[in-house]
């Protein structure tokens, strides 16, 4: 006896050193209890196969016993894939379109391999899908934000808090995309009289150039664009939300640039403030930051908590319900006007797409470019897809893809499905990032 518990103590431990160096899976059960391992298969009829430091033989799960699995080396790198495809009860995975025909759609997804899925199946298609890619957080060290030569003083970074007292200035460079924000914290003393110089291009030279500028100060808020040619500022925004209206003076900033179309967003506290956009015909191509505080000596200004980033296209909402439960394909372009047709797609000799619009009784077409388009919403069908197959399990991959599966098994790393309106689906485990068990309580959609 005391030999089978000292063999099974060290059992453990060398499970459990085993366990150590990876990240532990996660089962979270009926009863609220949770359990840590490595899931090595989850058999047809729903029982998972667990490897836990707390027994030498995998732990046998039943499936009504199990409510979520969450899988810890899940893929985490954002997918480079352009759009998002929903289908008609509303599961929806990234992919890229490969076809499109009066018959079905071609797409490639990342984590389900090749497609070909009933035009009929389809709801939408969001192009242009991307995650959010940070460029820049600070401030770090005391020389990355060096003073411009000037006679101000400069900014000094003090437990990563970029600190002003008096008139100061302090500048860094940087490479940004056409699409950018840039957000912080500021903070002040009696009242501020701060300007940030972004998408500038830091040149030495004294001379007109073209940037933006955000100014606050007691009258509020203002974005200007300053420009080579012509009139030099122009104002863009206005707010006139006092320093006295922020509690504990400070307040988050943050302003969205999209070079593409000139437009510019103000977000304060995390709340769209004003948009505008901009009136120079020339789109800015600098990155620069430029820092500066025209406070009276004595008085204080910090920024801290600053991140600079290529924005990410959020998951919009379907176009007006009318559009929606259309007959008719309509499309939104990323100028906000909306076609309606039947959508097509021609593949290209340098292997991109063209898509064609064909509408009214004379079938006139509009040519798009896939970078023009914003979303497309695909005719209703008259009769609606109905499926046998009961939803047991949702899935989550990546984020916002999301999948409602009659049944799924795993082995050896690989998962096979069923899907309602797909068929059976082939991935790699690595794909998976949340599992959550329906059984007979009432289907929601994953949201975690």
């Amino acid at each position: 006896m005391l030999s089978s518990c000292l063999n099974w103590f060290i059992g453990s431990v060398m499970i459990g050193a085993g366990l150590g160096c990876l990240r532990a899976d996660e089962v979270m059960q009926s009863d609220g209890s949770h359990l840590s391992g490595v899931i090595q298969a989850i058999h047809e009829n729903g029982v998972i196969e667990l490897r836990s430091p707390l027994a030498i033989e995998p732990l046998l799960l039943k499936a009504n016993s199990v409510k979520k699995v969450r899988f810890a080396e899940a893929a985490t790198e954002s997918s480079t894939l352009s759009a998002m495809v929903r289908l008609r009860n509303g599961d929806q995975f990234l992919a890229s379109v490969t076809g499109l025909s009066d018959a079905d759609l071609q797409v490639s997804s990342q984590a389900l391999g090749h497609l070909t899925i009933p035009r009929e199946l389809v709801e939408s298609i969001q192009f242009g899908i991307r995650e959010k890619r940070m460029i820049y957080v600070g401030p770090n060290t005391d020389d990355e934000w060096v003073p411009k030569i000037g006679s101000l003083g400069a900014w000094r970074v003090v437990k990563g808090v970029l600190s002003a007292n008096g008139a100061a200035v302090a500048g860094k460079p940087f490479e940004l995309p056409q699409q950018f924000g840039v957000k912080f914290t500021l903070r002040w003393q009696a009242d501020p009289a701060f300007q940030l110089y972004f998408a500038d291009p830091m040149s030495p030279e004294v001379e007109r150039i073209d940037r933006y500028c955000l100014q606050f100060n007691s009258a509020g808020f203002e974005i200007k664009r300053e420009s080579s040619k012509g009139k030099h500022f122009h104002s863009v925004m206005m707010s006139p939300r006092r320093p006295y209206e922020f509690p504990k003076n400070q307040v988050d900033i943050e302003i969205r640039v999209d070079r593409k179309t000139s437009r510019l967003d103000l977000f304060l506290d995390g709340a769209l403030e004003a948009s505008g956009v901009d009136p120079v015909q020339d789109a800015t191509t600098g990155g620069g930051l430029l820092l500066l505080s025209a406070a009276a000596a004595g008085s204080v200004q910090e920024v801290f908590g600053i991140q600079l980033f290529e924005t990410g296209q959020e998951i919009i909402s379907d176009l007006r319900e009318d559009e929606v439960y259309s007959r008719s394909d309509r499309v939104l372009s990323r100028d906000e006007e909306i076609w309606s047709g039947r959508l097509s797609v021609t593949a290209l000799e340098n292997g991109g797409f063209a898509y064609s619009l064909k509408s009214g009784s004379d079938e006139q077409t509009t040519e798009l470019e896939e970078s023009d388009l914003l979303k497309v919403c695909f005719a209703r069908p008259e009769r609606e897809f109905e499926s046998r197959n009961r939803i047991v399990v949702r899935v989550k991959l990546h984020e916002h893809e999301r999948l409602g599966l009659a049944s799924i098994a795993l082995f050896d790393g690989q998962a096979t499905a069923v899907h309602p309106l797909l068929g059976v689906l082939k991935f790699e485990q690595a794909a998976i990032s949340v599992l959550d068990w329906i059984g007979n309580q009432p289907e929601e959609t994953l949201n975690e």
